[in-house]
């Protein structure tokens, strides 16, 4: 009697997953710390794995997009320069274009979220103008004050979508706290953003909120992979020749090994094209 009571238990034992939360455990850690590699500072475990299912980042474009420096574009000369110290008499000599530049490896960053089924909005205050030749350059775009921004992540989530949002004043805080996955920026960020965010981006830069999208990705992979491990470790277990205890080894060792190994998996490019 005592035999089929200790069978009874071990089967239970092996059927519940309760490696599962051991691997979610592990593989939200293990993405925070490599995260923290990529300058990307996550607050909160849990926006990792959100950040895997995201459908649509809102963006700033200064200092996200852009460099956030000023260069020289073009110039146009319109006459013959004259000495510095002689009276120019309000004469035009010459107009000099500055322009914002593209953070390198921001375009392709954004093809990188496209080809994933993430949409790319660029939420921005500048001149429309302005905000047009960037979102060309970028290949989005959109126009909006930061009452704007927080209306459009509200009317994103009633459609079901999974936003994420980026902002560094304290006016974007309302719309860091409505979104899914708020970003804020860590160098000129300020502290009711950083306050409110999720991910402090510590560089900046866009390309890094899509590196946090690849491990969000990584995550949901390495869990489902560990979910069908599981689920195919106990049915063998359960049919196979063993004693009660051997059957509790064997899933000690399966649960937790297992565990580890698929929940440290990095993320691939790969990934992203779903």
């Amino acid at each position: 009697m005592l035999d089929y009571f200790a069978t009874a238990v071990t089967i239970i034992v092996v059927a519940v997953p309760e490696g599962l939360p051991l691997a979610v455990a592990l593989s939200l850690a293990f993405a925070m710390k490599k995260l923290m590699d990529d300058k990307a500072l996550v607050r909160h475990l849990s926006a990792c794995e959100t950040m895997g299912s995201s459908t649509c980042i809102c963006t700033d474009k200064t200092g996200t997009l852009t460099t956030n420096h000023m260069v020289v574009d073009k110039t146009w000369v319109t006459g013959q320069a004259t000495d510095a110290k002689e009276p120019l008499d309000n004469t035009l000599i010459a107009v000099v274009g500055i322009k914002d530049l593209l953070r390198p490896g921001v375009k392709e960053a954004v093809e990188t979220c496209l080809a994933a089924g993430i949409t790319v909005c660029m939420v921005t205050g500048d001149n429309i103008n302005t905000a047009r030749a960037i979102a060309k350059e970028c290949g989005h775009g959109s126009r909006s004050s930061p009452t704007d921004k927080l209306d459009l992540v509200k009317n994103l989530r009633v459609l079901s979508e999974v936003v994420a949002v980026t902002g560094d004043g304290t006016d974007d805080a309302p719309a860091l706290h409505e979104s899914d996955i708020g970003f804020a920026m860590g160098i000129v960020g300020t502290e009711v953003a950083k306050e409110e965010a999720d991910v402090i981006v510590m560089d900046d830069d866009f390309a890094t909120i899509v590196t946090v999208a690849k491990w969000g990705c990584a995550m949901r992979c390495s869990l489902t992979g560990h979910a069908c491990w599981i689920n195919g470790q106990n049915k063998s277990t359960r049919s196979a020749p063993l004693t009660a205890v051997q059957l509790l080894w064997v899933n000690l060792i399966m649960d937790t090994l297992g565990a580890l190994a698929l929940a440290t998996e990095p993320p691939n490019d790969g990934l992203m094209n779903r």
